[in-house]
């Protein structure tokens, strides 16, 4: 089989796998004709928050005649954020797999974002290796590829810091919650588990769509009081590598100025 119809069918169903999918995740969708409204009086120094109001779910880009959706799973570590994003859309009538980014950004920065691109993955890359080429051509693609691959998150930056700009001044929130849908989750007739209901939560503030299962995300979002992410977030445990060569591991902890506020989780097993 030719390269080209490899790397297709590839794209096409991996595009499908990833929208099955976004299906079942939280999601938010927004319209790209709205964002040029957003941010009327921003200034150049002001500081933005890049922290999504999700951990984890697709973001969904409405361009009118198609979509584009974004998988994502974000980690802070210290002071960077990790984003891992899976990223397709339906330009020509069906979904085709885009390209998977990891990058890392500053939880907080003005609007010249600078991210570092960590990982990437394409459906060329995948054949590509799969067809076992010289590490001078995958290396040459990668370099061709790799510097423009930021601008496929360009949307999904701006839309989540134009959402915390939304929780920082709620007097320009403008909110309607259309309610809620029942997921019922149901046990296996040999397991003595109880039906559980998970009911995901439909709000709209300033005309973008969240579908959220979480009670207190939903509150967050449509609350009137001014929400800031960026005053506590919690950090996953990571290794920290000193210049001595000593290498020591940090416990998970939270930051940010209102972390004393904040009430902590408790489990019971």
């Amino acid at each position: 089989m030719r390269t080209e119809k490899q790397i297709q069918l590839l794209r096409e169903q991996k595009g499908n796998e990833l929208a099955a999918k976004s299906e079942k995740l939280d999601s938010i969708a927004a319209k790209f004709d709205d964002s040029v409204n957003w941010f009327p009086n921003i200034k150049d120094s002001d500081v933005l928050t890049y922290i999504p109001i999700l951990k984890n779910g697709v973001f969904i880009a409405d361009y009118n005649d198609f979509q584009e959706r974004f998988i994502f799973d974000v980690e802070a570590n210290e002071n960077m954020l990790i984003l891992k994003t899976e990223i397709f859309d339906n330009f020509y009538k069906k979904w085709l797999w885009k390209c998977s980014i990891a990058c890392e950004i500053p939880v907080t920065c003005n609007r010249n974002l600078k991210l570092v691109i960590t990982d990437y993955s394409d459906a060329t890359l995948v054949i590509f290796n799969r067809q076992k080429r010289k590490l001078e051509e995958l290396t040459a693609y990668k370099d061709n590829i790799v510097p423009q691959a930021g601008q496929c998150l360009n949307f999904f930056f701006r839309a989540t810091t134009w959402i915390n700009w939304l929780l920082e001044h709620p007097e320009i929130k403008e909110v309607e919650r259309k309610g809620g849908k029942s997921r019922k989750a149901k046990s296996s007739q040999n397991e003595n588990i109880k039906n559980v209901d998970n009911v995901v939560k439909e709000i709209k503030i300033n005309n973008i769509k969240f579908k959220v299962s979480n009670n207190k995300t939903a509150n967050v979002i449509k609350s009137k009081k001014p929400r800031r992410l960026a005053g506590c977030w919690e950090v996953r445990g990571h290794f920290r590598h000193y210049q001595s060569g000593k290498v020591v591991y940090i416990k998970p902890y939270e930051k940010g100025e209102n972390r004393a506020k904040r009430i902590k989780k408790q489990y019971t097993l």
